[in-house]
C-alpha cells in the first residue's frame, strides 16, 4: 500500500475535491480499484493506480493489501470502474473507519450493478464512508434492499440510484438496528413509477438515534412513502434541505414515521400526485412529535401550503387555539335535504370552518354543499361523501370552486346570514348519518356572533 505522503499531487486534488470531502491523513493507506485497467486483478497489490485491484471487496479481504481499522484508509475506486453485485457478499464493507471513494462524474463514476433480488451491500462496521457511486439494476428483478447499514456513524454520500419499470429497489437504503447517527447526504433517486418500490430510505429495527437525511432528490411512485421509519421510534431524526416527490396515484404519504418519533423536518419541498385534500393531510404521517419548519407541499393541482405541524399531523389536523377564537359546533343530520347549521348575527371573520363525520355515511349518490340560506351562495362546493367513514374530515374555504376536500383554508367574512348544508346528489342517507361542523370566528363588530341554528 502507498502512504499518502507519496500521493501524486494531481490525484490528491481529485480526492480532496470529491463529494465526500476527504481529509487526507499522513498515516492512512490508499488502495486502488479499477476494473478497466489492463493490469488489474485481485491478486495485485493495489498500491498505485497502475497496479489496481479488480473489485472493491478485495480491498477488505486480500491478505496483503487489506485496509486497516481506524487508520483513515481510503479505497480509491477509479473513474469507469464497473462491478456486479450478485449477492450480499460481493461487497461487504466490514472494517471500521474506511472510506470507499468513487472518482469521476456522471456516467464516468464507478458503477455498481445489482443483478439479483438478494443483491445487497451490507455495511456492518462503524465510521465507514461510501461516496460518489452510480448504482443500477440489470435484468428483470426487484432488489429487496440495496444498501443496508447496521453500524453507527456511517455516511452514504453522493449516491445516484437508477432503475426502470421492470427492475426496482423495494427499499433502496435500509438503516437498521445499530445505525445511530447514520448520515445520508446527496442521494439522488429518480424512481420509475411501478408497484414494486416501497421506499427510498427505510429506518427499521431497534430505536435509532441521530440519523441525518439531507440534500435528497427523491422522485418516485412509492407504495409506502419516500422516507419511512417503522417498528421502533427514531429519536432526533433530522430531514432537511430536500426535494421529495410522490408519484403514486393512491398513496399520499411522503414521510411516514412511528408515532412519537422525535426530530426535525426543515427546508423540505414536497410534491404529491393527488389533487384532493389528502394531498396535504396525508403527506406527513405520525409526525406530531417532530418539529417542522419551512416545509412546502404542492398537490397535483398546483395548490400549495406550508402550515404548521398541527395542520400536517393526522391527529391534530384541525387543531385550533380556542383561547383566541370563539368556537361553536353543530351536528348536521344528513338524512334531510337541507339542515340549517349556523346563524350569524352581524359581521364576523371566520378563521376556521371544519367538519368531521360522526356517523358513517351510506353509499348512494350522496353529495353535499355548504351554502348561505336563501341566496344559495356556496361556501363549499359540491363534495361526494358516499361511504365516508367516521373521522373523515372536511373544511370550508368560503370559495365556491373549492370542494370540502380541496383548497387552502383562509379567513373569510360572513354578515347576518344563515349557513346550511344542502344534499345535492339525490341520495338517501340513513337516519343518524351525521357530520359535526365547527366554526371558529372573531366578531368584527359589537354584538356579532355565531350560534348553532
Amino acid at each position: 500500500m502507498i502512504k499518502l505522503r507519496n500521493l501524486h499531487p494531481s490525484l490528491r486534488g481529485l480526492i480532496e475535491g470529491s463529494a465526500v470531502g476527504v481529509s487526507l491523513s499522513p498515516n492512512a493507506n490508499l488502495i486502488y480499484v479499477d476494473s478497466g485497467h489492463a493490469a488489474t486483478g485481485d491478486g495485485k497489490p493495489g498500491s498505485e493506480p497502475g497496479n489496481p485491484l479488480a473489485t472493491i471487496d478485495a480491498a477488505f479481504t486480500a491478505s496483503d493489501t487489506a485496509v486497516s481499522a481506524s487508520n483513515g484508509d481510503i479505497v480509491v475506486v477509479m473513474p469507469g470502474h464497473t462491478e456486479d453485485i450478485d449477492n450480499a457478499t460481493d461487497l461487504a464493507p466490514d472494517v471500521v473507519g474506511v472510506t470507499i471513494l468513487g472518482l469521476g462524474r456522471g456516467s464516468d463514476r464507478p458503477t455498481l450493478t445489482f443483478t439479483d433480488a438478494a443483491s445487497n451491500i451490507p455495511i456492518s462496521a462503524a465510521n465507514i464512508v461510501m461516496s460518489n457511486f452510480l448504482i443500477t439494476i440489470s435484468g428483470t428483478t426487484n432488489v429487496t434492499a440495496g444498501i443496508t447499514v447496521t453500524a453507527a456513524d456511517v455516511a452514504i454520500k453522493g449516491i445516484e440510484a437508477r432503475d426502470s419499470a421492470n427492475n426496482q429497489w423495494v427499499d433502496l437504503i435500509v438503516l437498521g438496528a445499530g445505525s445511530d447517527r447514520a448520515h445520508v447526504d446527496g442521494l439522488r433517486h429518480i424512481n420509475v413509477v411501478d408497484t414494486a418500490s416501497q421506499t427510498a430510505i427505510s429506518i427499521v429495527g431497534g430505536v435509532v438515534d441521530g440519523v441525518v437525511l439531507e440534500n435528497l432528490d427523491i422522485d418516485g411512485g412509492f407504495t409506502t412513502a419516500a422516507l419511512e421509519n417503522i417498528t421502533n421510534i427514531a429519536t432526533n431524526l433530522t430531514i432537511r434541505n430536500s426535494r421529495l416527490r410522490q408519484r403514486h396515484a393512491t398513496t399520499d404519504a411522503v414521510i411516514d414515521v412511528v408515532a412519537t418519533t422525535t426530530g426535525w423536518i426543515d427546508g423540505v419541498r414536497i410534491r404529491v400526485a393527488t389533487d384532493d385534500f389528502a394531498g396535504f393531510s396525508g403527506v406527513l404521517v405520525d409526525t406530531d412529535a417532530m418539529q417542522i419548519y419551512d416545509t412546502l407541499v404542492v398537490n397535483a393541482d398546483g395548490q400549495q401550503g406550508s402550515p404548521p405541524v398541527s395542520v400536517f399531523s393526522s391527529a391534530n389536523l384541525f387543531a385550533v387555539d380556542t383561547s383566541l377564537w370563539n368556537v361553536v359546533t353543530k351536528v348536521g343530520a344528513l338524512d334531510t335535504t337541507t339542515d340549517a347549521l349556523f346563524t350569524v348575527t352581524g359581521k364576523v371573520l371566520v378563521m376556521s370552518f371544519t367538519g368531521i363525520v360522526t356517523n358513517a355515511v351510506n353509499a348512494g349518490s350522496n353529495d353535499i354543499i355548504i351554502r348561505v340560506t336563501t341566496t344559495n351562495i356556496e361556501l363549499g362546493g359540491t363534495t361526494i361523501i358516499d361511504g365516508d367513514i367516521i373521522g373523515t374530515k372536511y373544511r370550508v374555504t368560503g370559495q365556491p370552486g373549492d370542494t370540502l376536500l380541496t383548497g387552502v383554508m383562509v379567513p373569510f367574512t360572513l354578515d347576518g346570514v344563515t349557513v346550511e348544508h344542502f344534499m345535492s346528489g339525490g341520495g338517501t342517507p340513513d337516519a343518524g348519518d351525521a357530520i359535526e361542523w365547527t366554526v371558529c370566528y372573531v366578531p368584527l363588530e359589537a354584538a356579532a356572533n355565531v350560534v348553532s341554528a
